[in-house]
């Protein structure tokens, strides 16, 4: 009878401690796949945009020709001069309200939002930068491109001809 127990083997500990350990693993990505969720995207806001500049009314305006709404506390609207005599500068505005910006003639706030239609007023020397000889921006008869992030993520872009 003694020989007949020392016949009969039982599993392994090492066995044992592999079939557990992997049990666990299997066990942990099932859970973790059920309660992780992908992350959320954001859809993104796309619309059209026309612009006109005058410099020597210091203004510069936008206008919303259509597409998605945009609340403007999450605009951010960046200024680039790809050539003439300040090439290569660029400049952002991360808050409108901070510019004296006016949506449809209104001082805005940040609160507002910009629709198909509306017109959106910068003032000009506010959309670009100073330098140690003044504002850095482009003169009549240049261009600049300005381009209208949302979120962080662009919604929009227009090339703007500087008027007298």
């Amino acid at each position: 009878m003694a020989n007949s127990l020392r016949l009969k083997r039982g599993v392994s500990p090492i066995l044992a401690a592999a079939v557990l350990v992997a049990l666990t693993v299997v066990l942990g990505v099932a859970l973790a796949a059920t309660i992780m969720k992908p992350p959320e995207t954001k859809a993104s806001v796309q619309f059209q945009v026309s612009g006109e500049a005058y410099r020597g009314d210091n203004v510069i305006y936008l206008t919303h020709m259509g597409g998605d709404p945009a609340y403007l506390g999450e605009v951010t609207i960046k200024t680039y001069i790809p050539s003439g005599t300040y090439q290569g500068v660029e400049y952002t505005i991360s808050s409108l309200s901070g510019v004296s910006a006016k949506l449809n003639g209104n001082t805005v706030s940040g609160y507002e939002t910009w629709k198909a239609g509306d017109v959106l007023e910068i003032p000009f020397d506010k959309a670009f930068g100073t330098g140690a000889y003044g504002l850095m921006a482009p003169n009549a008869g240049e261009q600049f491109i300005v381009e209208i992030y949302y979120g962080g993520q662009p919604a929009a872009s227009c090339t703007i001809t500087v008027q007298p």
